[in-house]
């Protein structure tokens, strides 16, 4: 049986994950209508995630930060805005770290 300090780690990696959909959603795919952007933001993290070799249902803090690099990486080729990427990235990345100012 998994602990309950186990149980909330994946509570809060899951709302990790959900913050970074969310981002994507309001961020990547423009071009697509606004209804289809949610799908194409959770397709785009699930297969990113598998390429780190790490669960979408399950994702743990390492995953996750390894996932944002790759599609940061992906949109700053692109041409989005380095300044838009950076500040979503880092916001992000301070709520998974615990890192005070998140």
């Amino acid at each position: 049986m998994p602990s309950s300090n186990s149980i909330a780690r994946l509570s809060a990696s899951r709302g990790f994950r959900d913050q970074i959909l969310s981002c994507l959603a309001d961020h990547v795919n423009q071009e697509l209508d606004p209804a289809n952007r949610p799908a194409a933001a959770e397709s785009l993290l699930r297969e990113t995630i598998a390429s780190t070799g790490g669960s979408f249902e399950n994702p743990d803090a390492e995953t996750l930060l390894r996932a944002m690099r790759l599609i940061a990486a992906r949109e700053l080729k692109t041409g989005k805005s380095a300044k838009t990427i950076a500040e979503n990235f880092h916001r992000i990345a301070k709520m998974i770290t615990g890192e005070p100012g998140a």
